[in-house]
């Protein structure tokens, strides 16, 4: 629906054109009336008309007046004048406010109707180029930025995509920021960054909270994260972006934590500062402990984060490429990284939530459900293939986990093994590969 405001003095004319036209059945709603021009004017940021149709002749503010204003103030809207044989030639002083449309104001109804839906078609058509030019505004910007940060420094090639994005940075400190947003408690909780455009509105409010004159920001997004960069003469305070964040938290209802990069002089430092802030970042997310919380510096832990989270990630692939190891257990994988296992074991239980066996469990029991539902292995064929050597204890920890045997397992999602493409069994070529005995046998 297209929003119109009627201005006229004569409330005879102004109530019979806003009762006796239809307006909805024609895809415009009558968001209000004014008497003249000054009562328009007043009404602008409530309403929010796209559409105004107005007399010329009014008292206080006639219709030229309102037309110079709003050409001024609010030049996306649409102006049709209501002029009558006489009031035309001074109709003309309009043409420079970009006046949409003229109709005189004792013609029929369905000529001013037809007037207010030709402003609503260029409305729309101006509307649709002005989005078009933004977005391939952002889309320059985000271009910039992905090469800014994910490739080699090439001063060259850096101020020619500046040049192309209109970017002109004023201050010589460069700092990034990485966000994690997700739903709050009253919503799904799904996690935001699918939407490429509800990211942008996330940035684009988080620059507009936190920019001085003394500090710009720039929101771009990169492997659906939201990432911004503040170019600043000084670091902003914490408990600045903390209030920021937490602002934003109470409005849309939101969970958000960041991670921050250092502070860097020079263009050719952005990348390492996002480097650490989504280092920062992921640290945060993926391994808790009782230091989670809503802003993380990379700073802070730099040497500690680094390693203890190159351990954790070792540790984990490990256990991804040797979960079929009957031998796998603490001690094994504490000799693989270099640790004790008492240490590994605290380690891991703190920042993964979980202890290791637990973790090796887990990742036995999603492998042997895939071949469960994929293959015609017998159970105690898909047990050994996962590293136990025991068919009855793998089915107790089978069922403490899914709630079922195997076999009813099985049972249950024998649909999907059926509705396999052509082509074979989709695990081959992956931990299931044809050189496996299991497979052979």
């Amino acid at each position: 629906m297209h929003r119109l405001l009627i201005v006229d003095d004569d409330e005879i004319l102004r109530t019979g054109i806003e009762k006796n036209i239809d307006w909805r059945g024609n895809g415009i709603e009558v968001v209000g009336t004014a008497s003249n021009g000054r009562e328009c004017m007043a009404m602008l940021e409530t309403a929010l008309p796209q559409i105004v149709l107005t007399d010329i002749k009014m008292p206080f503010m006639d219709g030229i007046q309102l037309s110079e204003a709003i050409y001024h103030l609010y030049p996306n809207i649409k102006i049709v004048l209501l002029t009558a044989y006489n009031d035309f030639e001074y109709a003309k002083k309009a043409l420079s406010f970009k006046v949409c449309d003229y109709v005189m104001k004792y013609e029929n109804n369905d000529m001013i109707l037809a007037a207010v839906k030709r402003a609503a078609s260029e409305y729309d058509k101006v509307k649709y180029n002005r989005d078009i030019l933004q977005r391939s505004s952002q889309l320059l910007k985000n271009h910039f930025f992905q090469v800014l940060v994910q490739q080699p420094y090439d001063e060259w090639k850096i101020r020619q995509l500046m040049r192309q994005a209109k970017l002109d940075f004023t201050s010589p400190g460069f700092q990034i920021i990485c966000f994690q947003i997700t739903a709050g408690q009253n919503e799904t909780g799904a996690v935001f960054w699918k939407n490429e455009e509800l990211c942008e509105q996330y940035g684009s409010l988080f620059v507009d909270c936190i920019k001085n004159e003394n500090r710009k920001g720039y929101g771009f997004i990169l492997k659906e994260q939201l990432n911004v960069l503040l170019n600043a003469d000084t670091v902003p305070a914490e408990e600045d972006i903390l209030s920021v964040i937490q602002g934003i938290e109470k409005v849309l209802n939101v969970s958000i934590c960041a991670g921050v990069g250092n502070f860097y002089t020079g263009l050719e430092k952005i990348a390492q500062s996002y480097q650490e802030a989504a280092q920062a970042l992921l640290q945060n997310i993926e391994y808790p402990d009782s230091s989670h919380r809503k802003l993380s510096y990379y700073s802070e832990h730099p040497d500690t984060w680094n390693s203890q989270y190159m351990v954790l990630k070792t540790i984990k692939q490990y256990v991804e490429e040797n979960f079929g190891n009957q031998q796998l257990s603490l001690n094994v994988i504490a000799k693989e990284v270099h640790l004790t296992p008492n240490y590994l074991s605290s380690l891991f239980k703190k920042y993964c939530q979980i202890n290791i066996i637990d973790y090796i469990t887990k990742i036995r029991i999603a492998k042997a459900k895939e071949l469960l539902k994929s293959t015609d292995l017998k159970v105690y064929m898909v047990a050994e293939y996962v590293g136990y050597t025991n068919s009855q204890y793998f089915s107790v920890l089978f069922k403490k986990s899914t709630g079922m045997t195997p076999f009813e397992y099985r049972q249950k999602n024998f649909h999907e093994k059926n509705s396999e493409p052509a082509g074979g069994n989709p695990l081959s070529g992956g931990f299931l590969s044809p050189a496996s005995p299991a497979v052979r046998g």
